[in-house]
């Protein structure tokens, strides 16, 4: 009796969860729009110029580059009313910051990025020193970039963040060119509650007959 009780505990917990919570818990997403000069059609989109934005972004909110990823998407922005420098592109980045469960499990981590990111969408000046950091960290990487024999002739001239950062699973939604990933991993994780539940039930009908 007190094996099958033993067996009863250990199946109990979902074999999907984690003890340091849900990961979406450590992710946070939102819209940056950058304005751009270059001689080249989407050469914002250079690996080198992108690498730039994301340690500029990383620098100003005090973390790893590792934890951020910056993707455009095709659009051009053309709205809040700010006056549009000639030849100037606005382009918009979907920026994702996903921090490592370890070490972050009390989120601090997280709702301080969080809360800087919330504090410049509200301020200029905050702004202001977001794409000043940026800026200087693409300045550096296109100069590395044409040492090495590149040609980009790409510059920063401006931006802002264009919404507040949202915060876990909404950031899986957002992410469309995803979408197939995340179904299959969601489907994943339902199968292995589902044999979690199956295999409870079992042991529970076993733990009856004793």
């Amino acid at each position: 009796m007190h094996s099958v009780l033993t067996v009863l505990i250990l199946v109990a917990g979902p074999l999907g969860c984690s003890a340091n919570g849900d990961a979406d818990d450590h992710e946070i997403c939102g819209e940056l729009e950058l304005e751009v000069t270059m001689a080249v059609v989407n050469q914002h989109k250079d690996e080198h110029v992108v690498e730039g934005i994301e340690e500029g972004l990383a620098t100003y909110l005090g973390i790893s580059k590792s934890y951020v990823h910056i993707k455009f998407d095709g659009g051009d922005h053309a709205g809040h009313n700010h006056a549009r420098r000639l030849n100037v592109n606005h382009e918009i980045a979907d920026y994702n910051i996903t921090f490592p469960n370890s070490g972050h499990a009390d989120h601090s981590a997280v709702t301080a990025a969080s809360d800087l990111l919330k504090a410049t969408k509200a301020s200029s000046q905050h702004t202001s020193l977001l794409i000043a950091n940026i800026t200087a960290k693409v300045v550096s990487a296109i100069a590395a970039a044409v040492a090495a024999g590149e040609i980009i002739n790409l510059q920063i001239v401006g931006g802002e963040l264009l919404n507040d950062p949202s915060i876990g699973h909404v950031c899986h939604a957002a992410e469309s060119s995803t979408t197939a990933t995340t179904a299959t991993t969601a489907t994943t994780a339902g199968e292995r509650r589902a044999a979690s539940f199956f295999l409870g039930f079992v042991v529970l009908f076993v733990a009856a007959l004793f």
